[in-house]
């Protein structure tokens, strides 16, 4: 129960949450740190498997959780990538099995929103109409809150200044977000879709 609080501690109230954790994760043995990682990483992986058998079978399938869970199993990589150029162009002293550790504790808000779209589709009367009215608000407010959660991580997480803070979490979301845009598009699934060179008009 005690791994749930933290989501929600963090996704209330970043800063703080992180403040506290940091020293908290900072004493423990690495054998423990890295233990939190890998839960973090697996819960993060079984919500995206559900959401994906939800959204597509209308409930919670085994075997779609796990195919879906594998097919993304890329993501945390990237995420972890992403936190470990954000500490190094910002020149944290933090270890980074540290700053993994509170990063996975940070994705209550996309689980919230994630959460929220499947809700919409399964107990709405008119699921489509609920998903159009449901869905961007939640993706808008779980990007917002994410960007501000994960500069809380590395301004209260790693004690940065906030010059530093600020460097580490536009570095984080250049490599992220640079390692997705270029798997869809090696996957031949970004390009099509844009206006342009030969995608729809």
């Amino acid at each position: 129960m005690a791994r749930f609080s933290r989501l929600v501690t963090i996704t209330i109230s970043p800063f703080e949450g992180y403040r506290a954790l940091a020293e908290e994760v900072g004493a423990m043995p690495s054998r423990e740190a890295r233990a939190r990682i890998v839960f973090g990483v697996l819960r993060l992986l079984f919500v995206i498997g559900a959401f994906v058998s939800f959204t597509s079978t209308g409930r919670l399938s085994p075997l779609e959780v796990l195919l879906a869970a594998g097919s993304y199993s890329w993501m945390p990589l990237v995420q972890a990538l992403g936190v470990a150029a954000g500490a190094r162009m910002a020149r944290a002293d933090t270890k980074l099995e540290t700053l993994l550790a509170l990063y996975f504790d940070g994705h209550g808000v996309w689980f919230a929103a994630l959460l929220a779209i499947v809700s919409a589709l399964l107990f709405s009367t008119n699921s489509l109409s609920a998903l159009a009215y449901v869905a961007p608000i939640a993706v808008l407010v779980a990007l917002v809150w994410g960007i501000v959660t994960t500069f809380a991580l590395f301004r209260r997480g790693a004690g940065l200044p906030r010059g530093r803070a600020v460097v580490a979490t536009s570095a984080f979301y250049l490599v992220a977000m640079g390692c997705v845009v270029g798997y869809y598009i090696a996957q031949g699934q970004l390009l099509p879709i844009l206006p342009f060179a030969g995608g729809p008009k």
